[in-house]
């Protein structure tokens, strides 16, 4: 049984019982009054808390007589009192968590409890006439309920109802007795009080719900009509407002009542009894309802045809309703979800021609009402389904009659919500359905429709579409610019739009030929230009090619030019290509030629012209180029430019018939000019004629040692590497070359290079005889190991001693030991400016590497103790080669006592006064400090 709601202040009833007892002895309200209105000299001491009333109440209970007349007040405050702590305990109780109730020791509560039951009991028992024993039955059911006992607290509501059908209390207990029955399905004794209840006074709060389960109390004991009237009666006492203005809990309490009245009706038999119940109140507002939910129950029991007829029969019946839009809806929405295809089709049909914005249902309606936006709303997206419908079907069947239907559809769609075909994609699916009957002019327009907003593309399909129906019209009529101006632009936005679409490639390559037969240039270069970017993997050179000839004939030459050499480059060409591309970059060249010739820019003429037999000297044209740059440079006695044309006219085209002219002119050119470097390259050139090995030799060293007296070290450096590279003999000339090329590799700040022609020349010497070496070839190869030596120095000097240690100290001995590797054998030769750098150097770098092993990183976790340690060390490890260095500083100095004085020794004591000043006077050490370095 649910809790009471209702309870009803003891106190009150007190007070009445009080009443009776005006002549007792000592007042008992003297327990727990505040004040006493009587004299002053009566003094009453009020009891601090409610505890100590309820002690003082029992004490005096204790003491007092059965026939007390004061009995009965002090059983039913005491009860109060004990009743109001335990329902204090039980409200704190609820207010705590899960967890924290299972702490909590509820023996006080139901100690407070059991005693409340047994005042009210006594009380009962002891005085069974007292007129207020309604309330203290009321209470002690709520206190049975409260224990848990519930047949105690619905055996005494029982006795409440039985005994006093008056009580204010009658109405709930009723109620209460009503709701256990139909938990126990004791439906007869349910309805029998949940009617007690319906016709009490006083019973507004229970009146509702008591309707509704005596309607549920019946419903289950088969008396469905009775049923049915408490339901509708429930709802009308409830006073709904709209559907749809109800929240979401009204909505549902709404649902439920007439979820309980469907259900009813479907037992009584559906849309007969529904007819018979409602003939005498055609007005009642609730007739759809009951109609809809009577064919919901059919439609949950899968009884299709049932819940169609429901509505049908409301149809019928009530034509006037503003409600029969709302049937036909649920008609096509029943026989869409149930699966029954064709009758969805025929509802709709029927839903069309009764509600298409044409029909004179919409006269004198508010298109605003709820019914009619759904009309509106359910219309447009039945049309959409009708016409995928049919188009479905002639997909299959391509009958004519088929065809017709969906054509009808679409245009039914097209006169009512054109502003939505775009969203609904009608468009695109209509002119789908005009290109399959090959009614492409038609197709085309709504293909646009569907495809473009102004310029932009917003449906991809429709825009291809556009492209392949466009050229079936042009292929119809090649003449039509309309269609052609159409295919070309259609091309262009899908390509912008989708670059990288494999279809895209086609559509580009077709409509760029197009364009460039109709002599539309500008378009075959941007179509081309997509094409290219999106396609630099293919071999691209036939639209290159239309994209190079459109740039021609737009008379940008400069363009074509550029677009054909990149043509004749690509490996991808036939023989044949590759020459026709060739010759039209030649052209290309010539024309600008042509234009700066006409514009009186010779010198810009002349570059054009000459450059043909550079770059495209194969074609057709560029002898006939290269001999009018020739002329104008002649012309305009450009000496220089004019014999250079002409040796590569010569060596271009010796069968030429126009060689006998160009001799004469390069005698001209050569006698009116002094050019002493072109007779370097003319050195060159005999060099590789072949014949005398003495006269080519010498003859490419004539040119080298032009070149290097002019400067030109790129020149001297080609002309002294091709004669290493050809004559090694005699060996000193060859060990000559190699040195130059140090030289002039280091002029040009190319270390590297020198340094290769360095370990060449060493090299070579290893290999040669020593009858072959002189003092010079001696020289060459000390300054060779001497100049590898300074590299690695350079290289020691930037390394420093960081952490790792283990992996910088590494790689900084190793160049220590290359470095003085190579200083070493600079020494060797007995040279003595590079013995003396080099003795010098080696001191210098073991001087450097000591100073960089004590100056090194120190690792970041070592204690005070530990990096002592760690200092000791490296200092260790420091001064041997400190000591080393001093060595090396002496043996140098020691040459003084030879008679041998420069920088370098000099350096060597200065080093010495500032290393270890206190041995400078000591006589040097003369040891072979080459067997040292071993």
């Amino acid at each position: 049984m649910p809790h009471f709601k209702i309870s009803l202040s003891i106190t009150a009833m007190l007070l009445l019982t009080a009443c009776n007892f005006e002549d007792t002895p000592t007042s008992l309200a003297d327990i727990d009054v505040t004040t006493h209105q009587e004299s002053k000299s009566k003094v009453f001491i009020k009891p601090k808390s409610e505890e100590e009333i309820r002690s003082a109440y029992t004490k005096y209970l204790e003491n007092a007589d059965e026939d007390d007349s004061s009995r009965l007040e002090a059983l039913s405050r005491l009860a109060e009192l004990e009743f109001s702590y335990s329902d204090k305990l039980l409200q704190k109780q609820e207010k705590l968590s899960q967890d924290q109730k299972d702490i909590i020791d509820d023996r006080a509560f139901n100690s407070r409890l059991n005693k409340t039951i047994l005042l009210l009991i006594t009380s009962l028992s002891d005085y069974p006439e007292s007129k207020n024993n309604d309330t203290l039955l009321y209470q002690l059911a709520k206190a049975y309920d409260q224990r848990g006992d519930h047949q105690e607290s619905v055996d005494s509501l029982t006795k409440l109802v039985e005994q006093y059908p008056k009580s204010p209390f009658y109405a709930e207990a009723q109620f209460r007795i009503a709701e256990d029955a139909f938990s126990y399905q004791d439906y007869s004794t349910a309805e029998f009080s949940y009617t007690e209840v319906i016709t009490a006074k006083d019973n507004e709060v229970f009146y509702e719900k008591s309707l509704f389960k005596r309607g549920w109390s019946r419903f289950k004991q088969q008396y469905y009509t009775d049923a049915v009237d408490d339901f509708l009666q429930a709802v009308l006492e409830h006073k709904f407002d709209e559907f749809e203005k109800l929240d979401k809990s009204e909505k549902e309490q709404f649902n439920e009542y007439f979820r309980a009245v469907g259900l009813a009706f479907s037992y009584l038999g559906g849309s007969e009894p529904l007819d018979e119940y409602f003939r005498d109140q055609p007005d009642f507002i609730y007739t759809y309802h009951t109609y809809s939910m009577v064919s919901e129950i059919y439609l949950k029991q899968e009884r299709y045809s049932d819940a169609v007829d429901t509505h049908r029969q409301f149809i019928k019946l009530y034509p006037k309703s503003n409600n029969i839009p709302y049937s036909h809806l649920k008609i096509i929405e029943i026989w869409k979800n149930s699966g029954f295809t064709n009758k969805v089709y025929h509802a709709i049909e029927g839903f069309y021609i009764q509600y298409n914005p044409s029909s004179i249902y919409w006269k004198n309606q508010n298109e605003n009402s709820s019914i009619n936006r759904a009309i509106r709303r359910s219309l447009k997206e039945y049309v959409v389904l009708m016409t995928g419908h049919y188009h479905n079907k002639f997909q299959k069947t391509a009958k004519t009659a088929d065809y017709k239907s969906t054509e009808l559809w679409y245009k039914r769609y097209l006169k009512h919500y054109s502003a939505y075909a775009q969203k609904d994609n009608i468009y695109f699916l209509y002119a789908e359905l005009l290109s399959q009957k090959h009614r492409y002019k038609e197709a085309l327009k709504f293909y646009e429709l569907a495809a473009y907003d102004n310029e932009l593309i917003t449906n991809k399909k429709a825009a291809y579409a556009t492209i392949i129906i466009s050229d079936k019209l042009l292929s119809k009529n090649t003449k039509n610019k309309t269609h052609l101006n159409k295919h070309i632009s259609y091309a262009l936005k899908y390509a912008q739009k989708y670059p990288s679409n494999k279809k895209t490639h086609q559509v580009i390559l077709h409509a760029a030929e197009l364009a460039y037969k109709s002599a539309n240039y500008k378009a075959t270069i941007e179509l081309a230009d997509i094409f290219i970017t999106n396609n630099q993997k293919r071999n691209n050179s036939y639209i290159i090619s239309l994209k190079a000839e459109s740039y021609f004939k737009l008379k940008d030459h400069a363009e074509s030019e550029t677009l054909y050499s990149g043509l004749v480059l690509s490996n991808k060409l036939s023989t044949k290509q590759k020459k026709k591309y060739t010759d039209r970059l030649a052209l290309s060249i010539y024309k600008q030629g042509e234009l700066a010739q006409s514009n009186k820019d010779s010198p810009q003429a002349i570059k054009h012209f000459s450059r043909i037999s550079t770059i495209a000297a194969s074609s057709a044209i560029a002898a006939t180029g290269l001999y009018d740059s020739i002329a104008l440079n002649m012309q305009h006695k450009q000496w220089k430019s004019a014999i250079s044309d002409i040796k590569r006219f010569q060596k271009l085209y010796p069968r030429n018939k126009l060689q006998t002219d160009v001799s004469k002119k390069l005698s001209v050119a050569y006698l009116s000019s002094n050019q002493g470097i072109k007779a370097a390259a003319e050195f060159e050139k005999i060099s590789s004629m072949g014949g005398n090995v003495a006269l080519m030799s010498a003859a490419l060293w004539q040119a080298a040692e032009l070149y290097e007296e002019k400067n030109k070290l790129n020149n001297a450096i080609r002309s002294y590497e091709e004669y290493s590279r050809k004559f090694k003999k005699p060996y000193p000339q060859y060990i000559e070359a190699m040195y130059k090329l140090t030289e002039l590799y280091t002029k040009k700040g190319s270390i590297s290079k020198a340094n290769k022609w360095r370990k060449n020349i060493i090299k070579s010497d290893k290999a040669a005889l020593n009858n072959v070496k002189t003092e010079r070839t001696k020289y060459i190869t000390s300054f060779a190991n001497l100049g590898l030596a300074r590299s690695e120095k350079a290289r020691f000097d930037r390394l420093k001693l960081t952490l790792p240690l283990k992996r910088t100290l590494r790689k900084k001995k190793s160049a220590m030991q290359s470095s003085v590797k190579f200083y070493g054998n600079a020494s060797k030769y007995k040279i003595y400016e590079a013995a003396t750098e080099a003795t010098y150097s080696i001191a210098l770098i073991y001087k450097d590497f000591s100073i960089s092993l004590l100056e090194s990183d120190r690792p970041t976790k070592l204690n005070a103790e530990e990096l002592d340690q760690y200092e000791i060390l490296l200092e260790d490890q420091a001064f041997p080669f400190e000591d080393k260095s001093i060595e090396f500083f002496e043996i140098n100095l020691s040459r003084v006592k030879d008679g041998h004085y420069n920088s370098w020794i000099k350096k060597s004591r200065d080093q010495l006064i500032d290393l270890f000043p206190t041995r400078y006077n000591r006589a040097p050490k003369m040891d072979n400090y080459i067997n040292v370095l071993h």
